[in-house]
């Protein structure tokens, strides 16, 4: 069985700027109940891989492109996927 998440890589959206504003508000909301948590060794000065945890694929899908169209993200910086558990 997976779990889903929405992969969101930081240096790519701080770096364009493209929807920084949107995800940085958005990220500090749902990090401080446990929904964005950042993977473990990925952090750099530039920014984190953070993964933002959906309730099933369909979840992931939808987030990862309401993050595209109304965060203003780049499509490069968001990719839904099945995290394996234990």
């Amino acid at each position: 069985m997976a779990e889903w998440c929405v992969e969101v890589k930081d240096i790519v959206i701080l770096s364009s700027r493209q929807g920084s504003d949107w995800w940085l508000a958005y990220r500090d909301r749902y990090e401080r109940i446990g929904r964005v948590t950042p993977v473990p060794g990925t952090a750099t000065p530039q920014g984190d891989h953070c993964r933002v945890a959906c309730e099933d694929r369909e979840h992931a899908e939808w987030l990862a492109a309401h993050m595209v169209e109304h965060g203003g993200v780049p499509r490069s910086a968001v990719k839904a996927r099945a995290v394996p558990t234990s």
